[in-house]
């Protein structure tokens, strides 16, 4: 329920940027996960409202658990990233934390109508309207996306292995003539 309603958030950002074939798939993906975030939240209704207290339990902690990393979806705040800037081609036309408070205002109210408290520091800034939430480590964040995992590792070798092994075959398509 929280990774499909972040997606909608930021897919709907993405349908009103410059590209227009990207922006008319964004649309049609946004339908579809559409269906799975009121698929989960059905589920999620069910499970509060006529499941045990065991199950009511397992949702709070379910979106507790969860709600933080789907904040990191959002990706870090703009001074963190380095390269590009697709907003300055309206490629993006919102920023990270901009898309973060738009889904926070849109779920919050979806989740505590649940029973549901996914982050006790959660608080709304009564003269600017921002949600406060409970710090995110960026630091961490970015050692986790940048390390490599085994099967990675595995990946590279492989890839390495196979380019090494098929070598003869792009030298022997360079020696090619040219066809005129």
């Amino acid at each position: 329920m929280l990774t499909n309603s972040a997606a909608i958030v930021q897919f709907r950002s993405l349908s009103h940027g410059s590209y227009l074939p990207y922006c008319r798939v964004m649309k049609k993906i946004m339908r579809e996960e559409s269906f799975h975030f009121y698929h989960a939240l059905q589920l999620c209704h069910e499970l509060v409202t006529e499941g045990t207290p065991r199950q009511r339990a397992q949702v709070q902690e379910g979106l507790a658990k969860w709600w933080h990393i789907a904040l990191y979806q959002f990706g870090p705040p703009e001074h963190l990233t380095k390269g590009r800037d697709w907003r300055k081609w309206r490629v993006k036309v919102d920023d990270n934390e901009a898309l973060r408070q738009q889904w926070i205002t849109m779920l919050y109210p979806i989740v505590r109508s649940l029973g549901v408290e996914p982050d006790p520091a959660l608080e709304r800034d009564p003269e600017t309207g921002e949600w406060r939430y409970s710090p995110l480590d960026w630091e961490r964040f970015f050692q986790l996306i940048r390390q490599r995992t085994p099967l990675e590792e595995w990946y590279v070798d492989e890839f390495r292995r196979t380019y090494q092994s098929d070598m003869w075959a792009i030298k022997a398509l360079k020696e090619l003539p040219l066809a005129a």
